[in-house]
């Protein structure tokens, strides 16, 4: 064999090699995306104000020649407070001066890896009474980073934000002390237990109460009720604890039990 032909052996080899990471990379999805090579993404987002719910869109476009692998898309909503106002203790957000308010939860790029010159769309919708406080914020955005596996020169981040917007008002939104369980973090709200009592808290008796902090206060509750003797309780309601009159120091008769779970020896005989 010639040094001519080696040569003509060798490239046909390489390119069936390459060939074959290619047809491998194409049917494994994202994991294998980065054996056909690099790519690159074009990142777009909207948002709109209804209420206290912003929503919109987020558009990521595979604009280069390969599949492209998104590893995570990450959503959140900033505000910018003016200069006279001392912001709250905020993550910061993705510039200097913003602040991180809210996390969007949820959002993935579907399909994934985005085919060559394809676009992804992506809805999200999140209402602001669930971001933290921003009282005295005058501006809001949503930012959206979404980070290609296979880019240009490896791993690669594209971070886009919307138009800023006047911050939604919170004033309405449910809270802590409005006196109303209005949020799946609340157990009670002042008076309002949400129809708990001691009993369905696990007690046999009692005043069930709230904290300021929306949570039970079981300080009111009492284990006399419940049937079973807790100590310091000599009996508690039909449960006398496997005492008799004689055992307690009466001579014969029927011993009961008291609502506060003490011995009542009014049926016993000297």
């Amino acid at each position: 064999m010639t040094k001519s032909s080696s040569r003509i052996s060798l490239k046909t080899v390489g390119l069936l090699l390459l060939l074959s990471g290619v047809f491998v990379a194409l049917s494994s999805g994202a994991a294998q995306a980065t054996g056909v090579g690099p790519t690159d993404i074009e990142v777009k987002k909207t948002a709109t104000v209804t209420g206290t719910v912003v929503s919109g869109v987020i558009t990521i476009k595979n604009k280069g020649r390969n599949l492209a692998a998104i590893s995570s898309v990450v959503d959140t909503l900033e505000v910018r407070f003016p200069g006279r106002v001392t912001p709250p203790p905020l993550p910061p957000g993705s510039h200097d001066k913003w602040f991180q308010v809210a996390l969007v939860p949820g959002l993935q790029a579907m399909p994934n890896p985005i085919p060559v010159g394809a676009t992804v769309t992506i809805n999200y919708s999140f209402d602001t009474c669930d971001a933290s406080d921003y009282t005295g914020a005058e501006k809001m955005r949503n930012v959206v980073s979404v980070t290609l596996i296979n880019g240009p020169h490896g791993s690669k981040t594209v971070t886009k934000h919307s138009d800023d917007f006047e911050p939604p008002s919170q004033e309405n939104c449910p809270f802590c002390g409005d006196g109303t369980v209005n949020q799946s973090t609340e157990q009670c709200d002042g008076t309002d237990l949400d129809g708990q009592t001691c009993v369905t808290q696990g007690f046999g008796s009692g005043t069930l109460a709230c904290t300021s902090s929306c949570t039970f206060n079981t300080s009111g509750c009492s284990l006399c009720g419940n049937g079973v003797v807790n100590p310091p309780e000599q009996c508690d309601g039909p449960n006398l604890n496997d005492q008799t009159c004689a055992t307690v120091g009466h001579g014969s008769g029927t011993l009961a039990c008291n609502s506060n779970c003490t011995f009542n020896t009014s049926g016993c005989a000297e």
